[in-house]
């Protein structure tokens, strides 16, 4: 456990620096799954959230010697992203915290478990990109319509990877 411990905790600490460089804030970290936000506004028109996983797996293949010396493995991940309205409202009693809540955060957890059957790492919505003009290295795939679990609607779904 604690060598699990250890190396979730260096992969915590080196994504960081991607996550506020590119705007985002890291809103929860629940088991190895790490939920981070960007506000919808202007700067999200770059496609600022999609730069940001890549500068991930950046960080993570720089340090790939490392990890692989010290953990005997290079972590791997997974993302999804999605835009929409949700609800922020404080929570708890004995330990107060801030919790997201509606539609938009269900969508963006089912999409992120579909990464999965879709053999993708970083899938988002259409509805994502139609607030954003993404950088010209980036190959948008269309996946067509997916039927999540625990949806009545299907959404669009694009796989996106950097260009070769």
């Amino acid at each position: 456990v604690c060598r699990a411990q250890n190396r979730l905790h260096r992969l915590l600490y080196d994504i960081d620096d991607a996550i506020v460089t590119h705007g985002g804030e890291v809103h929860a970290k629940v088991g190895d799954e790490v939920i981070v936000t960007w506000p919808l506004d202007k700067r999200m028109s770059g496609g600022r959230c999609i730069d940001c996983f890549f500068a991930i797996a950046d960080a993570i293949a720089e340090k790939a010697d490392s990890y692989h010396r010290e953990f005997g493995m290079v972590p791997g991940f997974r993302a999804s992203l999605h835009a929409g309205t949700v609800v922020i409202s404080e929570c708890g009693n004995s330990r107060r915290q801030l919790a997201y809540f509606g539609d938009t955060v269900n969508v963006t957890a089912r999409l992120q478990e579909f990464c999965k059957e879709a053999s993708r790492n970083l899938l988002v919505s259409a509805d994502l990109l139609s607030h954003m003009r993404p950088n010209s290295d980036l190959l948008l795939e269309p996946l067509g319509l997916a039927q999540l679990r625990g949806r009545a609607a299907a959404i669009e779904v694009f796989a996106v990877q950097r260009r070769a």
